[in-house]
């Protein structure tokens, strides 16, 4: 299980991502970043991209930012999605934390 996080300050043109997996984990798959206006996407193939996290090495957490489209429509929502089928890792929203950015 990964647990992913998105945060957004008041007027930032950036949003920082945070994965923390449950367990000790050598790397995190690709993960593609998509976002819609309106709710929360639901399929990759409904959104527009965003950004792509590449596989890599991890120790511990992962942590990067993103630039945001401009200009960024109000209630903006952004989803990470698994690249991989039949992966075996899931992503999961971190308790309090929301996929609204704007």
């Amino acid at each position: 299980m990964l647990t992913y996080s998105l945060s957004k300050k008041f007027l930032s043109k950036r949003m920082t991502v945070e994965i923390i997996p449950d367990k000790a984990v050598s790397r995190i798959p690709r993960i593609d970043l998509v976002y819609s206006v309106g709710n929360a996407p639901v399929y990759v193939s409904s959104s527009k991209h965003l950004y792509t996290i590449p596989e890599q090495k991890i120790e511990g957490k992962f942590v990067c930012e993103i630039d945001l489209p401009s200009p960024l429509a109000k209630n903006t929502f952004v989803k990470p999605f698994l690249s991989e089928s039949g992966s075996n890792y899931q992503l999961k929203l971190a308790s309090g934390s929301s996929n609204k950015v704007s």
